[in-house]
């Protein structure tokens, strides 16, 4: 069976992590040398992440990155072509927008929920028409697909219950976890690394790209509330937004806060400065209400980081008791689990232990596998 994988949708964060890990473990457990043969659809500077991906195991489309509308109307004018000449009978799109594929069969991804939930937030006129636009492209892309992954038992769901009629082609398969992020510092680089980006005392963490569903004001809100008790404490929040409106929402409230002078906004930061940010703080909240399998979650566990999370789905699937839940935007019930998990140190430790324990759960070799199962197997 010939199998293609289109990558084309990848250009960063997670959708390039799952493109170079997914590869990385196909190849390193020779699932290609069974009797499937797969290629990798990528552009010149995709492969360049890749190196251990054969060249005879590539189609290199030639020309810069395309993104949204233009990407889509490449695939319209070029992608049949591509499965007919290369005789494909298998084509995978970890995406949930695509082309309509008539010479092969299509298996798509659905790991993006925003498109599904945005209306209920308050989002600048841009972000909210292009949500609009990819919600209507998500159902239509998932409807015409042969088979749909899933990233979580909570994307299942919700795609079985909305589209109707999927029961029988949706599969649920976890990311794997970054073995970059661990509870060890063997450098002892960790608190240079956090001196650099102004973190010079002891801290609790928010992180996550800055969108109106990840509800960051109440993290705030908690922890203008939490501060008053706690002074020695600073907190830090880590990630960037493209969304104006909230990011000057956030700097406002920031503005207001009695302990404005200990709220560091560091936006985006280097990978190992993240990882010492998971290793160093007192515990990291997880305010997020719309995720598909959050990065930050497999990240933070990994790290053997104490985490409080909202009782918001997927969260508790993910964390599987190994978190401190508070009810969503109850900014009230949040300070009081920050007071919680800063002073019980068995509280803590039990929590430490439980998230490195769950965090075995998430494995790009088990990925790897169940995709390929996927992929090739069919009645």
């Amino acid at each position: 069976m010939k199998i293609l994988i289109n990558f084309l949708s990848a250009r960063s964060g997670g959708a390039v992590s799952y493109f170079k890990n997914i590869l990385e473990h196909i190849k390193k457990n020779n699932l290609s040398k069974f009797q499937h043969s797969i290629t990798a659809l990528v552009y010149n500077d995709q492969k360049q992440l890749i190196p251990f991906w054969p060249d005879r195991q590539c189609i290199i489309v030639p020309g810069r990155h395309k993104s949204g509308a233009r990407r889509l109307l490449w695939e319209y004018r070029n992608l049949n072509k591509i499965l007919k000449r290369n005789q494909v009978d298998v084509l995978f799109t970890p995406y949930q927008i695509g082309t309509k594929v008539t010479s092969a069969k299509h298996v798509m991804m659905i790991r993006n929920m925003e498109p599904f939930n945005f209306i209920k937030y308050h989002y600048s006129p841009k972000t909210y028409l292009r949500n609009l636009i990819l919600k209507t492209q998500t159902l239509s892309s998932l409807r015409a697909a042969d088979k749909v992954v899933a990233v979580s038992d909570y994307t299942e769901k919700f795609i079985t219950e909305s589209l109707g009629g999927m029961d029988k082609k949706v599969y649920r398969i976890y990311h794997g976890r970054d073995i970059r992020f661990n509870p060890l510092d063997p450098d002892g680089a960790d608190q240079d690394r956090l001196k650099q980006i102004g973190i010079k005392r002891n801290f609790v963490l928010a992180c996550g790209s800055l969108l109106p569903y990840r509800r960051s004001e109440d993290v705030l809100r908690a922890f203008n509330r939490f501060s008053q008790v706690h002074t020695k404490i600073d907190l830090v929040v880590a990630g960037s937004g493209n969304d104006r409106k909230y990011n000057n929402k956030l700097n406002k409230l920031i503005q207001m806060s009695s302990a404005s002078d200990r709220i560091h906004k560091v936006g985006h930061v280097p990978v190992k400065a993240m990882q010492s940010l998971y290793r160093k703080c007192k515990f990291c909240v997880v305010s997020t209400e719309i995720e598909a399998c959050p990065n930050i979650v497999i990240e933070a566990m990994a790290s053997g980081c104490i985490c409080i999370s909202s009782d918001h789905p997927p969260l508790p699937e993910m964390f599987q008791n190994s978190s401190i839940q508070y009810k969503a935007r109850d900014t009230k019930d949040l300070a009081a689990k920050m007071e919680m998990c800063l002073f019980d140190e068995n509280l803590r430790k039990e929590l430490k232990e439980k998230a490195l324990q769950r965090a075995k759960d998430f494995s790009w070799e088990t990925c790897a596998a169940e995709t390929l199962k996927v992929l090739t197997q069919w009645r």
